[in-house]
């Protein structure tokens, strides 16, 4: 299950979701409301993202939800096979 689909697991509002940007980002996103994966990557503030609904759940728990995506998700660690000759 990725970040975002167990965040909605847990998620007790009754409007709004949560999203993940593509982990190929510069700078991923994880948000509640809209997703902006379609409209831009955001550089700074997205005024579009300040009607988006309030999440129920409180900052730690999704910190900690966070934190536990990120320890058991495999790392990619290139190889020098994979890495182009210049």
């Amino acid at each position: 299950v990725g970040l975002a689909e167990r965040l909605n697991e847990i998620e007790a509002a009754e409007q709004g979701t949560w999203w993940a940007a593509p982990p190929d980002w510069t700078v991923p996103e994880l948000g509640f409301g809209d997703p902006v994966t379609f409209r831009h990557q955001a550089v700074r503030f997205d005024p579009q993202t300040a009607y988006d609904p309030a999440s129920s759940l409180p900052v730690d728990v999704v910190f900690e939800e966070l934190r536990n995506a990120l320890q058991n998700t495999k790392a990619y660690r290139p190889t020098a096979a994979s890495i182009p000759a210049t």
